[in-house]
């Protein structure tokens, strides 16, 4: 609890305060809080004062004043009446249920550029790849799959792939027994671009296969290295070096190249897939209420994985921006709660929320450089709402609404994207006729 002395007089000061709480403004009006009084403090501190009453439990709404002590020993009045609601304190206070678009949403692969050697300053320089197929298996083809980086300064298709090279198999890892299956040594291979390069030889039985380069492709003056986006080892066309054990000469590792690439199927280059943004949801429920009761008291007690901006009967609930604001939303996730009394009406109402990615799906400071290249949806990928709303009638009648199956949902809103750091994009066209009325 906090407040702030004012007084005309020069060098005012407060030396003692005094709280009373109350479960009704008539119980302070009557000098009977029954839920704490501290009676007199002696001490100056206005600010962060801990409650320290009976317990409160959920839903509790407490009333409280406070008057002060000045240097002269003198005391204020009581202050006008301030009030505070507890929230939702047990799990099983909520009966509401997250909710939100359960479509299939897309995969996500991160970028992928391929295996990428260390540079040499000569084209004569020798690298190797050995794939362990962990087995001696017979195979008839060996596929190149020539890399093209996505993140390269100029477009780039066969980038430094091999200009001569060999491919031989072997039962030994040292290559002791080595069988030469494929020779193009003598003079340049034509640099494939896009299309993938197929050596097709007699059958061979064998667990080692090596490509073994002895010229080099380029990058730039004095770069020379090798680069492959997937190398195949293949019997009848199907694929025995999927997943395989592989080792080279040397390796660039980091999120965009590494020697596991050459066997993890991918045999494109590519940046981040599968995380372009999603058209945030608009949600709609309508109820009725009664017409023969006052309502008492009306609290909403709502939250988002993601970011809401919440109606009721066409009016903004609440003052938040970017609720329910950032937490590590795999620990917990905050939660607002507002009094709609005044918002309400007999008859009929109607809730309407946007959701939108906030940090929770959408891009997030450096997570676009994070290992493995995730652009956004750092804790999920699709934003969900949670809320509840609890009526109390002047006949002690109650009743709720909670966010469930019965709320409508659409993604054909004008809000086509929304995104803390790219912005949003919103279309006016799409505009829905009448969503705020019943």
């Amino acid at each position: 609890l906090s407040w702030l002395m004012t007084s005309d007089a020069r060098g005012a000061r407060q030396t003692a305060y005094q709280i009373q709480v109350a479960t009704s403004e008539d119980r302070l009006a009557e000098d009977k809080p029954d839920l704490w009084d501290s009676s007199r403090v002696e001490s100056s501190d206005s600010a962060l004062i801990p409650y320290a009453g009976k317990p409160l439990v959920s839903r509790t709404h407490a009333f409280w004043r406070v008057r002060l002590w000045d240097e002269h020993d003198q005391p204020s009045p009581w202050s006008d009446v301030a009030q505070w609601s507890m929230g939702l304190l047990r799990p099983t206070d909520w009966r509401a249920q997250w909710i939100g678009e359960d479509a299939d949403s897309d995969t996500f692969q991160p970028a992928n550029n391929g295996y990428h050697s260390e540079f040499t300053n000569a084209a004569e320089g020798a690298k190797w790849i050995v794939i362990d197929l962990g087995a001696a298996k017979t195979f008839d083809e060996i596929r190149l799959c020539p890399a093209r980086p996505y993140d390269w300064r100029e477009d780039v298709p066969g980038f430094m792939f091999p200009i001569r090279f060999r491919v031989e198999s072997a039962n030994n890892p040292e290559f002791a027994d080595a069988t030469k299956l494929v020779d193009r040594t003598a003079q340049d291979v034509p640099n494939p671009g896009v299309e993938t390069l197929s050596l097709k030889f007699d059958a061979a039985t064998a667990r080692y296969v090596r490509l073994h380069v002895t010229k080099l492709g380029h990058r730039g003056p004095n770069e020379y290295g090798l680069s492959l986006a997937e190398m195949e080892v293949l019997r009848d066309g199907v694929n025995l070096a999927h997943g395989a054990g592989v080792s080279v000469s040397d390796s660039i590792e980091n999120n965009d190249w590494s020697r596991a690439h050459l066997v993890d199927g991918d045999k494109v280059s590519h940046g981040p897939r599968g995380m372009n943004p999603l058209t945030p949801p608009l949600m709609r429920r309508a109820f009725p209420l009664r017409s023969d009761a006052a309502i008492r008291r009306a609290m909403v007690y709502v939250t988002a994985q993601g970011l809401y901006a919440l109606r009721l009967n066409g009016e903004r609930v609440g003052d938040h921006q970017l609720a329910p604001e950032w937490t590590d939303y795999n620990k917990r996730i905050q939660y607002q709660t507002y009094d709609v009394t005044s918002q309400l009406r007999a008859g009929g109402n109607v809730f309407v929320a946007q959701l939108a990615d906030g940090w929770f799906a959408g891009r997030i400071g450096l997570a676009g450089i994070a290992p493995g290249g995730r652009p956004r949806a750092f804790y999920g990928r699709r934003p969900r709402l949670l809320l509840q709303m609890e009526i109390e009638y002047d006949d002690g009648d109650r009743v709720q609404l909670v966010s469930d199956e019965s709320w409508r949902f659409t993604t054909e809103g004008p809000l086509r994207q929304a995104d803390l750091l790219d912005g949003d994009i919103y279309d006016a066209r799409r505009r829905i006729q009448a969503v705020d009325s019943p």
